[in-house]
């Protein structure tokens, strides 16, 4: 069936592969080269934030930082969206990027670092 599943849904089949390797911290390699490669297909805020999540867990800061800023201009509403784009804007060094960025993911979910974690 997984076959049959990736044929038809390609595209998402790679997106939750890549979700699930960077979740549980296995192979962020694989799922960076994954992530780069869904995101020329699709242009889209999740596929920017994907890519962006995959490039910080592989250390790369001012990539992650790229990427999420492109994420950030399609006008995203997430809330889990904003907290990533906080804990890169840190790790990027853009502190004032940072404070923006924390308020806002509170601002659209007061209990979001008990879902995703403290930042």
């Amino acid at each position: 069936e997984f076959q049959e599943l990736y044929e038809r849904f390609t595209e998402r089949v790679i997106e939750d592969r890549v979700d699930f390797l960077l979740e549980w911290n296995l192979d962020i390699e694989l799922a960076l080269r994954l992530a780069h490669k869904a995101s020329r297909g699709n242009r889209g805020v999740y596929a920017y934030e994907r890519l962006a999540w995959a490039y910080y867990a592989n250390g790369e800061y001012d990539l992650a930082w790229s990427s999420m800023a492109l994420a950030l201009r399609k006008e995203a509403h997430h809330p889990r969206v904003f907290y990533r784009a906080a804990l890169i804007a840190r790790a990027a060094g853009k502190m004032d990027r940072y404070d923006v960025y924390v308020a806002k993911s509170r601002e659209l979910n007061p209990r979001l670092e008990e879902m995703y974690g403290a930042f």
